[in-house]
C-alpha cells in the first residue's frame, strides 16, 4: 500500500509539474517541426533539418518565396515555406523554431503579399500560394 501511495504521489508531482511549468514539448521543442532549425543573417536564410542537414538561400539569389498548403488530413504540417533561389532552395515547416523570426524578415521584401499567408492558413487543401516574387531585370 505504501509503494502504491509513493508511487501516486510521484505521478500527481509529474502531473503538477507538467501544468505548472511549460514543458519543451509546450514550447513546441519536441514536436517534429519544432526539431528543424530556421536561422538567417546578413546573407541568407538556412534550416538545419534534425538529421543534421542544412539548405541554405543566399538573400541575393532568392527568386520566390512560397507557401505549400497540406490538406488537414495528412500527418504533414499544415504548410511549408519554400524559399527558392537561383540554384538553391529551402523547404521550412510550419512550426519550426526561429520560423516566426524569418517571417519578420521576409515581410519586408518589397511587395511582400502578407495577405497570401492569412489565405494559406486558413486553406484545407493541397495549395500553393505566391507571397513574392523577385520582379524580372529591366
Amino acid at each position: 500500500m505504501a509503494k502504491d501511495a509513493s508511487r501516486e504521489m510521484s505521478l500527481r508531482d509529474a502531473l503538477k509539474s507538467i501544468v505548472t511549468r511549460p514543458s519543451a514539448y509546450m514550447k513546441g521543442l519536441q514536436s517534429p517541426e519544432g526539431r528543424y532549425i530556421v536561422t538567417f543573417d546578413r546573407e541568407g536564410a538556412q534550416c538545419e533539418k534534425p538529421d543534421g542537414q542544412v539548405a541554405r538561400v543566399d538573400w541575393k539569389r532568392l527568386t520566390a518565396v512560397l507557401l505549400d498548403t497540406n490538406d488537414p488530413r495528412s500527418r504533414l504540417p499544415h504548410y511549408f515555406w519554400r524559399l527558392e533561389g537561383t540554384g538553391q532552395f529551402c523547404l521550412i515547416p510550419h512550426g519550426a523554431t526561429g520560423e516566426q523570426s524569418l517571417v519578420e524578415k521576409l515581410r519586408k521584401l518589397p511587395g511582400f503579399k502578407a495577405d497570401r499567408l492569412a489565405l494559406a492558413e486558413s486553406c484545407t487543401v493541397n495549395r500553393t500560394f505566391e507571397c513574392w516574387r523577385k520582379p524580372p531585370a529591366p
